[in-house]
């Protein structure tokens, strides 16, 4: 959505990211504005953000392209309060909350909020789990947390090499072990960080199998959005 964070600037920008998505194949694309960013964005959800959504909504229709409601929620120790509060939206109104960390958190605090996030009946979906250094550090916690519920999802840029070579290597990592349940754009523009997903999904379409490719593109990102169980395979499969 325009004009709120480090994403689109203005409603233009939007209606070229929807061109370029709908020309990789989107059909239906959630709006996960960044939300409780410490001193940046805040955007807790209110009346503005349904303006904004239903404004967004129309003009991403003239594309082709259905918009759904979320948020990426950056993760703090006010974060149940504010989850009580009914301050973030889910994915599309599910049991599926879109969330980030500071790179640098702990495992440790980060395994902790997400057991408060669970213990509300939410099910954490972590954004570019490979960004973070408890992760590339050991890829262990992330099975920890995979094993606990949570779920991983991939920024397609990773694949790529945008967020650096080690990034990149943890990445095709995790997607090797089985880890990830989605892979999304992250979009942020219609250049660098675009909306378009046929790159991503030639990317790693060697690395996986027909079925584990479907449920990382198509599958599972249509259950999430239904509020469907994800898919998961046998890791040892992919080791």
């Amino acid at each position: 959505m325009p004009g709120i964070d480090d994403g689109s600037r203005d409603m233009r920008t939007t209606a070229e990211m929807a061109r370029i998505a709908r020309k990789g194949g989107t059909e239906i694309i959630v709006a996960t504005p960044h939300c409780n960013i410490p001193g940046l964005y805040r955007n807790y959800y209110g009346p503005w953000y349904d303006n904004l959504f239903d404004q967004t909504k129309e003009v991403l229709s003239d594309y082709g392209i259905k918009l759904l409601p979320g948020m990426e929620v950056f993760c703090t120790y006010d974060r149940p309060v504010l989850l009580d509060k009914g301050r973030f939206l889910t994915i599309n109104q599910s049991r599926y909350l879109l969330v980030e960390f500071d790179f640098g958190i702990s495992y440790e605090t980060a395994r902790d909020i997400l057991s408060q996030i669970q213990e509300r009946g939410l099910t954490p979906l972590i954004a570019h789990a490979e960004r973070f250094d408890f992760i590339r550090n050991s890829l262990h916690n992330a099975f920890i947390l995979s094993e606990k519920g949570c779920i991983l999802q991939a920024n397609k840029g990773s694949f790529t090499g945008m967020f650096g070579s080690n990034v990149q290597k943890t990445a095709f990592l995790l997607l090797k072990h089985g880890l990830y349940s989605v892979i999304a754009s992250d979009a942020h523009d219609y250049r660098s960080r675009s909306p378009y997903m046929r790159d991503a999904y030639e990317e790693v379409r060697h690395e996986v199998s027909e079925e584990v490719l479907d449920s990382l593109f198509v599958e599972n990102p249509r259950r999430i959005i239904n509020n469907s169980k994800v898919l998961m395979f046998d890791r040892y499969d992919f080791i």
